[in-house]
């Protein structure tokens, strides 16, 4: 039993010696196989020829846009182009306030045709009886009445507006001892004022009264109006017509 526990022994001897043997001998192998230092570079060969293009490749992503650069100098001014057409009118603005009044101005020579002066006449058939019962006639060139008395007539004067009244001459027939009279006349609704006052003289016939001596001369229609007042005393009188003389301021 002792011979075989020592065979046994130096079986796994033996077999643990040969597995280090195979190893030292691997090891040895393996140092010999190890590469030696690298030789020295040879020559380039020749360039082959060039392959087929490949395929273009997907586009990358658009890389973030870069700051704006400075701003160059301004460059020299173009010629004028050709002017364009003309636009619409704009609507009328308002009306400013008017400005203060300017001076006046010199007076302008005087007109072709104007008459510094001039007349109307007034005749017996512009008049009507103050009294409506009153027995009075007229021709168309004589006033006369029938009454024992005196008989008021009127008769409306149209006189132009501005003038000034020069005179006033009235022409009758007194065939008595009495006078007709003749009075010019306005009026400015609240008073009568005389203007010029006239009679006949003696019993001469036929004659005329002339008056110049002219109270409130300037005539003035927006305020007045202007008439004649004829007293006949009887039917031995008559009145026949009236002048009014005027002129114009300068």
């Amino acid at each position: 039993m002792a011979a075989v526990s020592m065979t046994m022994g130096k079986l796994i001897a033996g077999i643990i010696i040969a597995i280090l043997a195979a190893s030292a001998i691997s090891v040895g192998a393996s140092t010999m196989l190890a590469a030696g230092p690298q030789g020295p570079e040879g020559s380039q060969g020749d360039t082959g020829t060039q392959g087929p293009q490949g395929e273009t490749g997907e586009a990358g992503e658009t890389g973030a846009r870069g700051a704006t650069g400075a701003t160059g100098p301004q460059g020299s001014t173009g010629p004028t182009g050709s002017q364009g057409p003309t636009g619409a009118t704009g609507a009328t603005g308002a009306t400013g306030p008017q400005g203060p009044e300017g001076p006046q101005g010199p007076q302008g020579e005087q007109g072709v045709g104007f008459e510094p002066t001039g007349s109307i006449s007034v005749s017996a058939a512009a008049f009507v009886a103050s009294d409506s019962t009153a027995n009075w006639r007229c021709s168309g060139v004589d006033l006369y009445h029938l009454e024992t008395g005196g008989v008021h007539f009127y008769g409306a004067v149209q006189l132009p507006d501005g003038a000034t009244v020069t005179n006033v001459t009235f022409h009758w027939i007194d065939l008595g001892g009495l006078n007709v009279q003749c009075q010019l006349k306005r009026h400015n609704l609240t008073m009568t004022l005389n203007m010029a006052s006239m009679m006949s003289s003696g019993d001469t016939g036929t004659g005329s009264s002339y008056d110049d001596t002219i109270d409130f001369a300037t005539v003035d229609n927006i305020q007045n109006t202007y008439y004649f007042d004829v007293l006949i005393p009887s039917g031995s009188y008559y009145f026949r017509y009236a002048i009014i003389e005027y002129e114009y301021p300068a």
